[in-house]
Parts: C-alpha cells; structure tokens; sequence
C-alpha cells in the first residue's frame, strides 16, 4: 500500500535496466538473489549510479567465499563513503549528511 515504493520482480539484470531505460532514480534498494560475487559488483555500480543519496543493502555477503570478495572490493574501492556490515548484510550509505567509515556490527 505504500505509494513511494514499486516491487520489480525481474532478474536484477533486467530490472536495472528497466529502471535505467525509464530514468528512474531510487533512494533504497535490496539486493537478494544472486550470489556470485561478480554480480554483487555489477548490481551495486549500477544501482549507485541511479540515484545521488541512496542506501544498497546486499543480502548474504558471507554465503560464499566469491561474495564475501566482493563485499570486500567494493568496499575497498571507496564507492560508498560509509558501509556497514553484519554477519548476514553489507549496508552502502550514500549520504552525504553522515560521517564516512567503515563499521562492523558483530551480534
């Protein structure tokens, strides 16, 4: 029922360019599904690059050893100015009004 929020349900692939083809821009997105670590790093650039203050959740980043890789890269990188990690999700902030780091939550 919420009117700021539209469910896609395609391959990530698809959706994003579908989002891309309508100029769509996003403030929030949640990657589950594919758990190859090179998708995990296409999804999060494309996906940053669609909106200016965003926040990407990427589901299961330590189910394989490919993903947990990639979290790491991405992280790395410094494509996010702040990422926050938990056992299960990798959290990128794209905001600017927040102090940039990384964290690491343990539960």
């Amino acid at each position: 029922g919420a009117s700021n929020a539209t469910v896609i349900n395609l391959e990530f692939s698809a959706a994003l360019e579908s989002l891309k083809k309508d100029e769509l821009n996003g403030s929030f997105a949640f990657i589950d599904g594919n758990h190859r670590g090179t998708a995990l790093t296409e999804y999060v650039s494309k996906i940053a690059a669609m909106g200016d203050e965003m926040i990407i959740v990427a589901d299961d980043i330590r189910l394989t050893k490919e993903m947990f890789l990639a979290w790491k890269s991405l992280e790395a990188s410094g494509i996010a100015p702040v990422t926050m990690e938990t056992l299960r999700l990798g959290i990128f902030f794209f905001k600017h009004s927040i102090t940039p780091g990384r964290y690491r939550f343990r539960y």
